[in-house]
């Protein structure tokens, strides 16, 4: 679930990011 990974991130005191492939629009991400 990437809502608990960005929660556990953040709790640690870091910045969650994305990486995307050349290919995948940027709306795919607009979730996070």
């Amino acid at each position: 679930n990437w809502q608990e990974v960005v929660r556990s991130v953040k709790a640690k005191g870091m910045r969650p990011g994305v990486a995307l492939k050349p290919g995948t629009p940027v709306t795919d991400v607009y979730p996070l």
